[in-house]
C-alpha cells in the first residue's frame, strides 16, 4: 500500500512542477518485463521476476527533472518497489564531451517486516562522450 501512495505522490508532485514551464515537454515511458536479479548498489535485492515501471521527465529553465519507479513483485508474496526522482544538467566543454552533474533522491522498499528498505542521496557527476560508456 505505500508503493501505491508514493506512486501517487510521485506523480503529482512532477506533474506540478512541470507544469508550471509550458515551454518544456513532458516525456513519459512504461516499462515492463523479467529480470534475472534487481542490484541495487552492486548487491541482488532479489531473484528472477517480473517487474513494472514508469519515467517522466521534462526540462525546466534549463534543467532536466525526472521521477520514476520500478515495482517487482515476487512469487513468495514479497514485493519490492524502487523509486526515483532527480534533478540534472549537461554542460559543454567541447564539441564532443560535455560535464553532467545529477542529483538523485531513491527510496528502495520491501514488503517483509523489518526488511531492506532504505533512502539514499546520490550525487552523479558523467563525463558523456561518444567514445566510452560505462
Amino acid at each position: 500500500m505505500k508503493s501505491i501512495k508514493l506512486f501517487i505522490c510521485s506523480i503529482l508532485a512532477s506533474v506540478a512542477v512541470f507544469a508550471a514551464d509550458t515551454e518544456s515537454t513532458i516525456n513519459a515511458s512504461i516499462n515492463a518485463g523479467y529480470n534475472n536479479h534487481y542490484i541495487v548498489n552492486g548487491l541482488a535485492k532479489t531473484g528472477g521476476q517480473a517487474f513494472a515501471g514508469f519515467n517522466i521527465g521534462s526540462t525546466y529553465f534549463g534543467v532536466d527533472g525526472y521521477v520514476g519507479g520500478i515495482v517487482l513483485p515476487d512469487a513468495n508474496n514479497i514485493d519490492e518497489s524502487h523509486w526515483n526522482v532527480g534533478v540534472g544538467k549537461s554542460f559543454k566543454v567541447t564539441d564532443k564531451f560535455s560535464l553532467r552533474a545529477d542529483l538523485q533522491g531513491l527510496r528502495h522498499q520491501s514488503s517483509i517486516v523489518g526488511g531492506r528498505n532504505s533512502v539514499e542521496i546520490a550525487p552523479k557527476i558523467a563525463l558523456v562522450n561518444p567514445y566510452l560508456t560505462p
